[in-house]
């Protein structure tokens, strides 16, 4: 068995053991919005951006997108989430990519250069070769789930240099099922996921700066975000929910 083949079995092992958590915690639903959305099959060999509430997101993703799609899915994450038990060994053995962070201070994101120069080799031959790049361009659990974080600009040159689809998934409600201070989540919440499009890099000027797609893809994510808050009010007759 070569590499890319164990990485997809142990993807396909971890997807099967997360969903039954779900199944197992019907006070824990995840719903999608309603309305025209855009099918998991048509984000292959796209950018994924998605917001970050909680330590369920990364679960909502899973169990939301579909095997055949995972398989192709791999993302950017903070190297030391690599050394977790358990779930730091699966993330090596799938593939998945290490940013390797100069300091570890809320709000500081420089990295080191050096470290993650064969780091972005690997995700750039991941995308030449179809597979689709995952992250959370705030690049930390927001502390406000209301509303978004300032997007790190970097983690969208690759997208860019690629000239790459950029796909949106908001995901609302993970904060109140898992709040970021909570050790373990599990309370009842009702988390609704909406996948849209975002912008298409190859339509776009090669001109274009990464700065300017960093702003107007955060404006496109808040949006959809604020109508999700609105939603998720409406349902609870104005109750705030994360």
């Amino acid at each position: 068995m070569n590499r890319a083949q164990k990485q997809k079995c142990t993807l396909f092992f971890t997807s099967f053991c997360w969903r039954p958590v779900f199944w197992l915690n019907p006070h824990v639903r995840i719903q999608t919005k309603e309305g025209k959305q855009v099918s998991w099959e048509q984000t292959q060999g796209s950018f994924v951006i998605m917001n970050h509430t909680s330590y369920l997101d990364v679960f909502v993703f899973v169990c939301s997108c579909p095997v055949k799609v995972l398989m192709g899915v791999r993302t950017l994450m903070n190297y030391k989430l690599f050394n977790l038990p358990v779930f730091g060994s699966l993330c090596k053995m799938i593939g998945h990519y290490p940013v390797y962070f100069k300091a570890e201070t809320h709000g500081s994101f420089s990295v080191d250069q050096e470290k993650m120069a064969p780091v972005m080799e690997d995700a750039a031959n991941h995308l030449t070769s179809g597979g689709t790049l995952s992250v959370f361009p705030e690049g930390q659990i927001s502390k406000d789930p209301s509303t978004l974080q300032s997007f790190r600009r970097g983690s969208f040159a690759m997208a860019k240099k690629h000239k790459l689809k950029i796909t949106g998934m908001i995901m609302h409600g993970c904060a109140d099922c898992w709040a970021k201070a909570a050790p373990m989540g599990g309370d009842p919440a009702i988390v609704t996921v909406s996948l849209f499009d975002v912008m298409d890099l190859a339509k776009e000027s090669d001109d274009i700066e990464v700065g300017e797609i960093a702003e107007r893809c955060q404006v496109i994510m808040e949006k959809e975000l604020q109508e999700l808050n609105a939603l998720a009010a409406k349902r609870s007759g104005g109750k705030k929910q994360n």
